[in-house]
């Protein structure tokens, strides 16, 4: 391709990206992470280059083995510093220590990136018992079951404590309804389990509804998370954007993107005030396909071009999500967690030469 000559507005707001500095240029923060992590923050890189993106990555790495949170601290100064990151999956291990605090959770709470949006999608050319999915949801990320309040005061009897705030709740909601305004989405649909845990999950409802009164143009209705999950695998196509609390959004998110293809698929975003994180939406690590050039590329590519959208480049961002999208179209290009047997580089070649067929690209304010 020929050298792209990009220039860039900013607006400020909520949620919008740290102006451009170095000659118009992005700082973004990546951190590989684990399994097939570092080889897909690798072929963005490299497609970023190819596309002459105007964006620099500070690479950081954290090491979710260890038990010191120096690599983690390190990362979250690097996001306070660039204001947006971009992250493959981290793991967590079950077996480390109770004090082991997740480093997933630790950046979503340190840097209060209290919104997690996921676009579940049916995509042309990958097979699914169910078709004409289209489903955002809206998970609160901060709080309710992963507040890492644990304690065993009397032995064999844990306690573990799931926090509700008035104050996330409400914020949460209002973040659904602007982002459903936004996006043109007709309803919403709060999940929760208030009929056994009243005061918790009702406090969460009571706030989904009290926002709901606040934007009479979008249809609200609620559905406990049993019966939710039971319709999803039934009846997909009813659903819009999903609202809900923490854990039921992380099961959720993760039957979602088994309905449209899998976690190879499906793009992830993490919102706050002032920060914002992006990765594959259902933070599988992958660790058993590591290095093996298999894994499927898609999700981690998809999760770039929603971080060149928050950065106001979207003429970058559609080439990059065209050229994806139409490759993952095509059966031969399909890897193996989509029953084909293409590796990433054919995948990725495939998409260098979808985007070279556009011609260089020029984007102005």
């Amino acid at each position: 391709m020929q050298e792209c000559k990009t220039m860039y507005s900013h607006e400020n707001g909520i949620r919008g990206p740290p102006p451009a500095r170095y000659g118009g240029r992005h700082t973004v923060t990546l951190i590989p992470g684990d399994g097939i992590g570092p080889e897909l923050a690798n072929h963005v890189r490299e497609l970023f280059w190819f596309c002459c993106v105007p964006v620099d990555f500070e690479l950081v790495n954290v090491d979710s083995s260890l038990t010191a949170e120096d690599d983690i601290n390190n990362a979250i100064m690097s996001i306070r510093r660039n204001g947006v990151a971009l992250k493959g999956n981290l793991e967590t291990n079950h077996n480390l220590p109770p004090s082991y605090k997740s480093r997933n959770n630790l950046l979503r709470t340190s840097l209060d990136l209290y919104a997690n949006v996921m676009h579940c999608q049916s995509l042309p050319g990958v097979k699914t018992r169910h078709r004409n999915i289209d489903i955002m949801i809206i998970r609160e990320n901060t709080e309710g079951e992963y507040s890492s309040l644990e304690h065993e005061s009397v032995p064999g009897v844990v306690e573990c404590l799931k926090i509700i705030t008035r104050v996330n709740s409400l914020r949460i909601a209002d973040f659904a309804f602007q982002t459903a305004r936004q996006n043109g989405r007709r309803r919403i649909t709060a999940v929760h389990k208030a009929n056994i845990m009243k005061l918790g999950d009702g406090l969460f409802l009571e706030c989904c509804k009290e926002v709901a009164s606040g934007y009479p143009d979008i249809a609200f209705d609620t559905l406990i998370v049993d019966n939710a999950t039971m319709q999803l695998v039934s009846r997909p196509q009813q659903f819009d954007m999903m609202l809900m609390p923490n854990l039921y959004g992380n099961v959720v998110s993760n039957v979602c993107a088994g309905l449209v293809g899998g976690p190879g698929l499906v793009p992830g975003a993490n919102h706050g005030e002032h920060y914002a994180l992006f990765e594959a939406g259902t933070r599988n690590t992958g660790r058993s396909i590591a290095n093996r050039n298999s894994a499927n590329p898609t999700a981690m590519l998809l999760a770039s071009c929603l971080l060149l959208d928050h950065l106001k480049l979207p003429a970058y961002a559609h080439m990059i999500r065209r050229a994806t999208l139409s490759t993952v179209t095509e059966t031969r290009m399909h890897t193996a967690d989509l029953g084909g047997q293409a590796s990433t580089s054919d995948v990725i070649k495939s998409i260098r030469n979808a985007i070279q067929s556009t011609g260089p690209l020029t984007q102005s304010i």
